[in-house]
């Protein structure tokens, strides 16, 4: 999900919210899919199957996707596993 300041990532095991100004937030997910309470502000940050570093202008989310954001431009490229090939449908 994306907006003109944010762009929102979520996986089967986080909800990741990177801002323009470069500020990330971060969330475990429970098994039901609901967010944790506790919220994590800094970098690097590891879940069970996700991690959220930054490198340089780039914050990189790699995990059942790959995502790389280009702080600069806040431009946001994304790699999803063949696996998914034909299971995304839009969503």
């Amino acid at each position: 999900m994306s907006s003109s300041n944010s762009i929102t990532i979520t996986t089967k095991d986080a909800m990741v919210k990177i801002y323009r100004d470069g500020l990330v937030r971060s969330q475990g997910m429970s098994i039901n899919a609901v967010p944790n309470s506790k919220v994590y502000e800094e970098l690097p940050v590891m879940f069970e199957r996700t991690m959220v570093v930054r490198d340089g202008p780039f914050i990189k989310l790699t995990g059942d996707l790959t995502v790389e954001c280009d702080m600069e431009h806040f431009i946001c490229s994304y790699v999803v596993s063949g696996f998914y090939h034909n299971r995304t449908a839009g969503t």
